[in-house]
């Protein structure tokens, strides 16, 4: 999807190939991922490769910051939609399709839960329907984070943190449907109107290192 914007190196002459950095998108790491998989680029990831980074220590940052995220990624899909048409860009139809059931996922659930709020009949019927289906998305994301516990354990002993994998889905998921409806608007105006693309840095205070 992309590589990371705080720690990554380029060859020159693949950012040479693809032009350089897209002033008109608001995440340039993300769109400069997209252009350089359009030109065979490869790219790698090396979990070795460690470093020291601010971030956003309050709910509005950290609310602006993936409101951001999510607006870079919708404007990379509606800009490259036409890899699709090209069987040479088969690697990462994967990808582009999977940007686009996240984002049909978080309206689903957002119109979903609307339609039984309104249709259910008592309260019970609604609370029967929101228990089956937190317990649905509790265990598909026991068995993501028990997947990716597996992937990182060469690297790091996190197995603890699998005791808090239930709120995964409350905290993620859910916030992050949010955030993705939030940002459609943002990526579809960007589209349309053109232009610079400019962004405030929020709120990264430096704190002492221990």
């Amino acid at each position: 999807m992309t590589v990371s914007g705080v720690v990554v190196a380029f060859r020159k002459k693949a950012l040479v190939d693809v032009g350089l950095w897209d002033r008109d998108m608001i995440t340039e790491d993300i769109a400069v991922s997209w252009k350089l998989q359009e030109r065979f680029w490869d790219i790698r990831y090396e979990p070795r490769a460690l470093c020291w980074m601010l971030v956003p220590v309050t709910l509005k940052g950290i609310w602006n910051q993936r409101i951001r995220w999510a607006q870079g990624g919708q404007e990379v899909i509606i800009r490259y939609w036409r890899l699709l048409l090209d069987l040479r860009h088969r690697r990462i139809w994967p990808i582009y399709l999977e940007q686009w059931v996240s984002l049909i996922w978080s309206f689903s659930w957002l119109f979903v839960t609307i339609y039984y709020l309104i249709t259910a009949d008592t309260v019970q019927e609604f609370v029967i329907w929101m228990t089956f289906s937190s317990f649905s998305l509790v265990f598909i994301s026991l068995i993501q984070l028990w997947i990716s516990i597996r992937v990182d354990l060469s690297y790091d002993n996190i197995k603890g943190y699998y005791f808090w994998a239930a709120w995964y889905p409350v905290i993620y998921w859910v916030l992050n449907a949010v955030i993705v409806m939030f940002a459609l608007p943002k990526a579809i105006k960007s589209r349309i109107k053109g232009g610079y693309a400019t962004w405030t840095s929020p709120d990264r205070r430096n704190r002492k290192m221990e």
